[in-house]
């Protein structure tokens, strides 16, 4: 019988030594940012996060997590021309196709002109 509860007092403080007390490990969750993709003229977008399927659309506002890639491609409609994209209402670039590693919220604006 001492033996027995030697053994088990030794389990006991084994198991006090390699931490397993239950506590529940913590998850850090990544800042989310706001991004809305829209257009001034007439056209459509296709867009991914992460290089998952490309998504059309006219305009959209995504709630993005912070380090995440976005992808987007502008379609001009009609006798439309892309001419750039604006980012809070300043030049953000001349290129149709941009990719941004998300940091901060953003207001993507696609300028068409006819």
């Amino acid at each position: 019988m001492k033996k027995i509860l030697i053994a088990i007092f030794s389990i006991l403080v084994l198991l006090s030594f390699t931490g397993c007390d239950n506590k529940e490990e913590k998850v850090e969750e990544k800042q989310k940012y706001s991004v809305t993709i829209n257009t001034l003229g007439k056209g459509t977008f296709v867009y991914s996060v992460n290089n998952e399927d490309m998504i059309e659309a006219s305009l959209i506002t995504l709630d993005i997590e912070e380090g995440s890639v976005l992808s987007v491609k502008m379609l001009p409609t009609g006798e439309y021309k892309f001419v750039r994209w604006l980012n809070h209402e300043k030049e953000y670039s001349t290129n149709t196709d941009i990719e941004v590693t998300i940091k901060s919220d953003m207001n993507l604006i696609a300028e068409l002109d006819k």
